[in-house]
């Protein structure tokens, strides 16, 4: 835990070293001490009271004038600061820097204007924190001793900031640099802020993150409330109501931090209960103090007052909390974690310098000059990006581990129901051809047998008959093998057992098999009809045909019925005294209709040609 906080403070303090460094012009030392004259018209020559004022370590220069505070009516005392340069040669150009613009209306050298008179913000709640700079016209500058005067817009409390007279492009690049860190990183952390909060808006979040999530649009809505405050949107305010405005999202913002840490890491949900109540406080208290009619010094000492023990108090806890809850919970978290620790930090060293005015430690010279705490509104912003986009990154990765896992066990489920129902496929397909041959082969034998004692059959067909049946056996054993093969492979076992016949016979076998067809499926049903198709058309070319060469193929063609067999011979043909619708053919086209087959037979000059065009396939599914 105490490794986060020191890593934070280690990252905010090399940030606060480079944004200083750049912001302050090179060989830039402050003098000691200023001369102050009190005026009525802001001419040193109508001084009335005159005072050396010294450097005070926020740094700048500062004199609360007491008789304007005990004035029972406001009087004229304008504060006009005095101090000189040297310049060895006004013919080169020469820039002046200053610390901020904060209650300075006019800037002059040896008497010169070089900033008008402009009315400033005497509250100075909302503006003039960013440097100026300013080129000084070479005519009015003397080789020697210069007079700079600042006049003050102060009444209570006037100030002037510290200065540098030097190189111009030094004191333009400083003046830019701080510009940047001053107010145009604010205006884009209000901005990231502005995305982070509509972001929060539109996504659907879930029930238990909704907390979390209210918290985190409160606290940025104050942080950038108070930005733009600071950046000056309140300055056509009047002055009570803009010190109100102020001071009541300041004091809201520390407590919303709290609440946020609080909400955030889950810890002490019902003190989360008080801090409601606390906002309502943070509003009133402001309000009765503008109300009681205060004065300007009391009112401005009251409410920096309050602001910054509030933040001394509660920012420390807030970084405490964030610490431990990164060192116990989420210890993966550590860039959101340091953001986290950054802005807390942040805050709290605004506070501290608003009191004791702190360095740059390990150099005593670098004073911090403009308030961080609205810059790491931007890294706020980008922290919670980071952190919406990890979590939905997360989330979307284990909802595609979970869905890779559902496939997985759906892919294995549907398998074994493919696997089961091919079984079940392949046992009703069995039971059916068993049916079959018990009706069919168990009849045929039975005829045999009947025919065979009664002599009506005579003993020298008896083995032609039985060879007959035999064979049918055989073809209902193929298509119980292949079951759930395909055709091609089912085919390959019919090829064994008829290539013998054929060679028995003096006839040489041709096969061929066209790839497009070597993955149709059929049912062991259907395979048995074409088997008794097939085998009825060899007999017959065994018998008849007096056929030297039979070529058989197996291709896929267009149409409904994609799958062809064709089994071609080179006999004596049909003849014209033979009878088409035999028997046989009768068979053969009866049971092509019991699968959806188509069949056809015809001469083709020497010989005939059998096709049978079977249906689509089943895949493999």
């Amino acid at each position: 835990m105490a490794i986060i906080i020191a890593v934070g403070q280690l990252f905010l303090w090399a940030a606060l070293y480079f944004s200083e460094s750049a912001a302050r012009p090179e060989g830039m030392s402050p003098a000691q001490e200023i001369t102050l004259h009190i005026t009525t018209d802001g001419l040193i020559e109508s001084s009335f009271e005159t005072y050396t004022i010294p450097l005070v370590s926020d740094p700048h220069y500062e004199f609360r004038d007491f008789v304007a505070r005990d004035a029972e009516e406001e009087v004229d005392r304008i504060g006009v600061f005095e101090t000189t340069f040297t310049v060895t040669d006004p013919n080169e150009d020469v820039g002046l820097f200053l610390g901020y613009n904060y209650q300075i209306n006019e800037v002059r050298v040896n008497n010169t204007i070089i900033k008008a008179h402009t009315v400033a913000d005497a509250w100075g709640l909302a503006s003039g924190f960013s440097p100026s700079a300013y080129i000084i016209p070479k005519d009015i500058l003397t080789s020697g001793e210069n007079t700079l005067t600042l006049e003050s817009a102060g009444y209570l409390t006037k100030r002037a900031p510290t200065y540098h007279v030097g190189d111009v492009a030094n004191v333009l690049t400083a003046q830019a640099w701080g510009r940047i860190f001053a107010t145009d990183l604010a205006m884009v952390a209000v901005a990231l802020m502005a995305f982070v909060i509509l972001l929060c808006f539109v996504m659907d979040w879930p029930k238990e993150d909704r907390p979390r999530i209210t918290a985190l649009i409160i606290l940025l809505c104050l942080w950038s409330a108070r930005d733009l405050l600071l950046l000056g949107i309140d300055r056509n305010l009047s002055p009570r109501l803009s010190w109100w405005l102020y001071h009541a999202v300041s004091y809201s913002l520390t407590l919303a931090l709290l609440d946020f840490s609080l909400a955030w890491t889950g810890l002490f949900n019902r003190v989360r209960r008080v801090l409601w109540g606390g906002y309502l406080v943070c509003v009133i208290l402001p309000a009765v103090l503008v109300i009681n009619h205060w004065t300007r010094w009391q009112l401005t000492d009251a409410g920096w007052l309050i602001d910054v023990w509030l933040t001394n108090i509660l920012a420390p806890i807030v970084i405490v909390i964030f610490a431990w809850d990164f060192a116990t919970k989420r210890p993966r978290e550590t860039i959101v974690a340091l953001l986290f620790i950054v802005c807390a930090s942040a805050l709290l060293i605004d506070a501290v310098d608003d009191q004791f005015g702190l360095h740059v430690p390990f150099n005593d010279n670098l004073y911090l000059t403009f308030y961080f705490a609205p810059l790491c509104g931007a890294f706020l912003g980008l922290g919670m990006t980071a952190s919406i986009a990890a979590q939905a990154t997360r989330s979307r990765r284990a909802v595609l581990e979970m869905n890779e896992v559902l496939e997985q066990r759906l892919a294995e489920r549907e398998k074994q129901i493919r696997t089961q129902a091919k079984s079940r496929a392949v046992l009703d397909e069995r039971r059916r051809i068993m049916s079959d041959m018990h009706d069919g082969l168990g009849a045929r034998l039975s005829g045999i047998v009947l025919q065979t004692r009664t002599r009506k059959l005579p003993y020298s067909d008896v083995p032609g008959a039985v060879q007959e049946s035999l064979d049918e056996l055989r073809l209902i054993i193929d298509s119980l093998d292949s079951a759930g093969d395909t055709l091609a492979i089912a085919l390959g076992a019919f090829r064994e057992r008829i290539q013998q016949q054929f060679c028995a016979a003096g006839i040489a076998l041709d096969w061929s098999i066209d790839e497009g067809a070597v993955s149709a499926r059929y049912s062991a049903s259907e395979v048995l009809q074409i088997f008794r198709i097939l085998q009825e058309c060899c007999t017959n070319i065994i018998r008849h045909a007096k056929a030297s060469n039979v070529a058989f193929a197996l291709r896929r063609v267009e149409g409904d019925h994609p799958i062809e067999i064709t089994v071609r011979d080179d006999g004596c043909g049909l003849r014209e005294g033979d009878n088409p619708n035999g028997k046989g053919l009768k068979n053969m086209a009866m049971r092509a209709r019991r699968i959806g087959a188509l069949f056809s037979l015809q001469n083709i000059g020497p010989g005939v040609e059998m096709c049978l065009r079977l249906p689509r396939e089943h895949s493999e599914a």
